[in-house]
């Protein structure tokens, strides 16, 4: 049984307001598909059926101030308040006390060192792996974790070559910004097939969407729009070939953004957290109340 986590960097409840939330402005109907005829939105949270859960779930963690995407996202792979740990919330990347706390265990080191196969499709260009060894760049949450548990990060040849995902899912902005033409160009469609296909290849397989973030700090209701139709054309791809038997898949995000273009900061609103698979695990994630949970539920499965 093969798992796809989707981490969406930045995605809140957020109102049924269309002037201000993009989930509530536009038509994506394959979201809508996943979620049995609801959207993304807070009031359409709080739903279970025989394969699917949707919750709103709690991204402050008893911390003052607005959620930020280190401490977020290291508290998920953690399991442990990392804002409440470290005394903050903290982001975008980790800082010396996020990295000692996720240096201490993730969900990514215990499943490899309990031999579970786990594959991280992002993929990074060049400029980044020289920014990053060269000392100019720090590694996101993510990709940190992802590297302490000696899992390769994927570059510019496994994209072209299909072992790995652009940010975008298209691979067009590797055209529009690296000038690297010889990565394939492809529909949301097409890249939400292929991810399956790499879904079956391991126990568990992670995709970072931080575009989602970029989004919402823009405050672009155009620029919301198309990045929220590609992740939708994507979630097509994704789920043709299906089976909620056998794969399973997990939305969810670090502090809320996008859902109010009414701000370039984070919010405060909770979180969505998606589950669609075996019946059998519906209980373990109706119980989760914030993002500390997580880790523990994707154990129970993979268990």
């Amino acid at each position: 049984m093969g798992g796809f986590f989707l981490f969406l960097d930045g995605v809140g409840l957020g109102d049924d307001d269309p002037e201000v939330n993009p989930f509530a402005a536009n038509h994506l109907p394959n979201t809508k598909n996943l979620l049995a005829g609801r959207r993304l939105i807070l009031d359409d949270a709080g739903y279970s059926d025989n394969n699917m859960v949707f919750n709103a779930i709690d991204a402050n963690l008893g911390v003052q101030g607005i959620p930020q995407s280190a401490s977020g996202q290291a508290a998920i792979l953690t399991g442990k308040n990392a804002p409440l740990i470290t005394g903050q919330h903290y982001g975008p990347k980790p800082n010396q006390p996020l990295r000692e706390l996720i240096q201490q265990g993730t969900l990514i080191s215990e499943l490899v060192e309990a031999g579970k196969q786990v594959q991280f499709l992002n993929a990074y260009p060049d400029p980044y792996f020289e920014n990053i060894n060269s000392g100019k760049r720090l590694h996101g949450t993510f990709p940190y974790a992802i590297s302490l548990a000696d899992i390769r990060l994927n570059g510019t040849r496994d994209l072209i070559e299909g072992r790995g995902v652009s940010a975008d899912f298209t691979g067009k902005g590797w055209h529009e910004h690296l000038n690297l033409k010889e990565v394939p160009i492809l529909t949301p469609e097409q890249a939400g097939r292929n991810i399956h296909k790499m879904q079956q290849q391991a126990d568990l397989t992670i995709l970072d969407y931080w575009p989602s973030d970029i989004a919402g700090h823009h405050q672009s209701k155009d620029e919301a729009a198309g990045l929220l139709h590609n992740l939708d054309g994507m979630l097509e791809g994704l789920m043709e070939d299906f089976d909620p038997k056998e794969d399973w898949l997990l939305i969810t995000s670090d502090h809320g953004n996008i859902e109010s273009l009414t701000t370039r900061r984070h919010t405060s609103n909770p979180v969505p957290l998606i589950y669609f698979g075996p019946a059998a695990f519906n209980k373990t994630f109706t119980l989760i109340n914030d993002l500390t949970g997580i880790k523990q539920a994707i154990l129970t499965i993979l268990s």
